[in-house]
């Protein structure tokens, strides 16, 4: 099975790509490896441990590790994070690693709300606009990013800290 990974081009140097999760079980590995090829070196999730239970992505850190890919996963259930805090924390640790230029692929389930509110927020710390991310990812991705109002709100307000 093939992964959909969807370029963001025009955000900050097209080095972010936003995707639905990645095939699991005896895919796994298949699908790590086309992210590999794809030039992206981070893989950042968004799912919670029972999400990656249930897709049986348990051991994508671990097939990430292996094939050279570094594997953060930050899980945010339900529309938006539980602390705004950890949120910027994280997102000041994904800005240390842009400076690298190190090319970042985000997850989440669907690919289009939790995986395009990190990205945006990355984006803000990095000089963009939220609104200006949202369209760039709306447009590359497909379908309205991030997918509530609620989260783009949330996105904005955090972008303003």
């Amino acid at each position: 099975m093939i992964n959909s990974i969807y370029k963001i081009e025009g955000l900050c140097d097209d080095q972010f790509a936003i995707m639905p999760h990645p095939q699991g079980g005896d895919f796994l590995e298949q699908s790590v490896e086309q992210i590999k090829l794809t030039g992206y070196e981070i893989v950042i999730s968004m799912l919670t441990i029972g999400e990656q239970a249930e897709l049986e992505l348990l051991a994508e850190g671990e097939v990430c590790q292996n094939k050279g890919i570094l594997y953060l996963n930050f899980p945010i259930r339900d529309e938006v994070a539980d602390s705004d805090r950890e949120v910027m924390q994280f997102i000041d640790s994904l800005a240390l690693l842009q400076k690298k230029k190190r090319k970042m692929v985000f997850h989440c389930r669907g690919g289009i709300g939790r995986s395009s509110m990190m990205l945006s927020l990355l984006a803000a710390r990095l000089g963009v606009k939220p609104q200006e991310s949202f369209e760039l990812i709306t447009q590359f991705r497909g379908e309205k990013a991030p997918e509530t109002e609620f989260q783009r709100q949330w996105v904005t307000k955090l972008a303003e800290c």
